[in-house]
């Protein structure tokens, strides 16, 4: 009696564990996802799409091209139209990288509104060197996370992470599965899995919350083009005192297509503490595409100084 009640507790403790637990986790998801054979054989994609930034007082709409080499090149390219003081401006913003080397910059040709100022001293010794450089290919490298991580549920070298199972989480209808990525800063992100196809179905992170900070009129120009000063009413936020409090990020993956074989999601939609932030609609993948190299050139903002007051 006693061993069939140990054999019932074994079962009841693996069940509780949930499929998460299994070594072959990871192997289930990518099945699903198209099967290890058709993913390992791709080396490159493509997609367009929309991202649309829900923020006060109005929605933000750019046009998305991502391109991706694996296992270390990647950039995502929004654009968007904005107005400044010389009109209708067309803004193109670069977030990726190329080995270990950043890329992160926008760019608005003619206008007179600087796209980057300078918070902080230019860095001048090869850690704060360093430092800056990792800050600067920090969003591409979270771009990069949130979109191939659903779409191979493996880990590149170009942001290795190491995965380890969670057990199981109360998602509505009910449980999922769930594995922790860490990555080599150590921001670990949960990953969802649907239990019955073993698709992922959500990203769960803490991070802070985003500051947001109008640059329509924050500026004062110069007749010569020179940005002389802040305008009071619309300085940027101060920064507060120690570390920002951590909130709740949630991506929510939807739309799974079969694409050339590969079965992958087309809907990311993002909330912070609840709250719609972000959605990424994208359109046909394009499976190992040839991708020009220039789209992976370098490069990094050249920061507006302000003058001293």
């Amino acid at each position: 009696m006693r061993r069939l009640l140990a054999i019932v507790a074994i079962i009841l403790a693996a069940s509780a564990a949930g499929w998460g637990q299994s070594p072959d986790a990871l192997a289930a998801v990518r099945e699903a996802l198209g099967g290890e054979s058709r993913l390992s054989a791709i080396s490159s994609f493509s997609v367009s799409g929309s991202l649309t930034s829900y923020i006060a007082p109005g929605n933000v709409k750019n046009d998305v091209d991502i391109y991706c080499v694996l296992p270390d090149k990647f950039v995502r390219i929004m654009r968007r139209w904005m107005s400044d003081p010389s009109g209708s401006i067309r803004v193109t913003d670069y977030a990726g990288f190329n080995g270990v080397e950043p890329i992160r910059d926008i760019v608005a040709p003619g206008s007179r509104v600087p796209m980057f100022i300078a918070t902080e001293p230019e860095p001048s010794t090869p850690t704060e060197i360093a430092a800056a450089r990792a800050r600067q290919a920090f969003e591409g490298h979270q771009a990069f996370v949130d979109l191939v991580l659903p779409l191979f549920a493996t880990s590149f070298a170009g942001y290795p992470l190491r995965f380890t199972p969670a057990g199981q989480v109360d998602v509505k209808p009910g449980l999922a599965d769930a594995i922790d990525t860490t990555a080599p800063n150590g921001f670990v992100r949960r990953l969802i899995l649907d239990r019955s196809s073993h698709l992922p179905i959500k990203i769960l992170w803490e991070n802070p919350a985003p500051m947001v900070a109008s640059m329509t009129s924050a500026v004062a120009v110069s007749s010569r083009g020179d940005v002389v000063q802040l305008r009071g009413a619309n300085r940027l936020p101060a920064a507060s005192p120690g570390r920002p409090p951590l909130v709740e990020w949630e991506t929510t993956i939807a739309e799974y297509r079969v694409t050339d074989g590969v079965n992958w999601p087309h809907r990311f939609t993002t909330t912070i503490a609840g709250k719609k932030y972000q959605e990424l609609r994208l359109d046909t993948f394009k499976i190992n595409p040839a991708v020009d190299p220039k789209t992976f050139a370098a490069r990094v903002p050249t920061p507006t100084r302000l003058p001293a007051r």
